[in-house]
């Protein structure tokens, strides 16, 4: 399961206290979990891979734009990458990102 959590809030769900709402945080809804457009606009970047990991569909050279998706059950970031060659998206941890790919930003 892909979760982060609010950025007002810090994943309580509650913030300042109001006469309507009580403490409800207005960035999550309550939830303690951030808005994925949120998310998703704060972290992109692009990668062009430089070691061939067996399985991955990229090849030496293969560039794509990478999204921010959110954290894995681990706590580590995960991002939809899309291979611009094969024209479709894989699911990658930072850690093999970073490992198998060049970043630019």
């Amino acid at each position: 399961m892909i979760t982060d959590v609010c950025g007002r809030c810090g994943g309580s769900g509650r913030y300042s206290y109001n006469m309507i709402d009580g403490s409800t945080c207005y960035g999550c809804n309550g939830s303690g979990k951030a808005p994925a457009k949120a998310i998703k606009a704060a972290k992109k970047m692009k990668v062009v891979c430089h070691t061939v990991k067996v399985g991955s569909g990229f090849n030496v050279g293969d560039g794509g734009n990478a999204s921010y998706v959110g954290v894995n059950d681990h706590g580590i970031e995960v991002y939809s990458v899309k291979n611009s060659r094969l024209h479709c998206s894989f699911r990658l941890p930072i850690n093999i990102i970073e490992k198998y790919f060049s970043i630019t930003k």
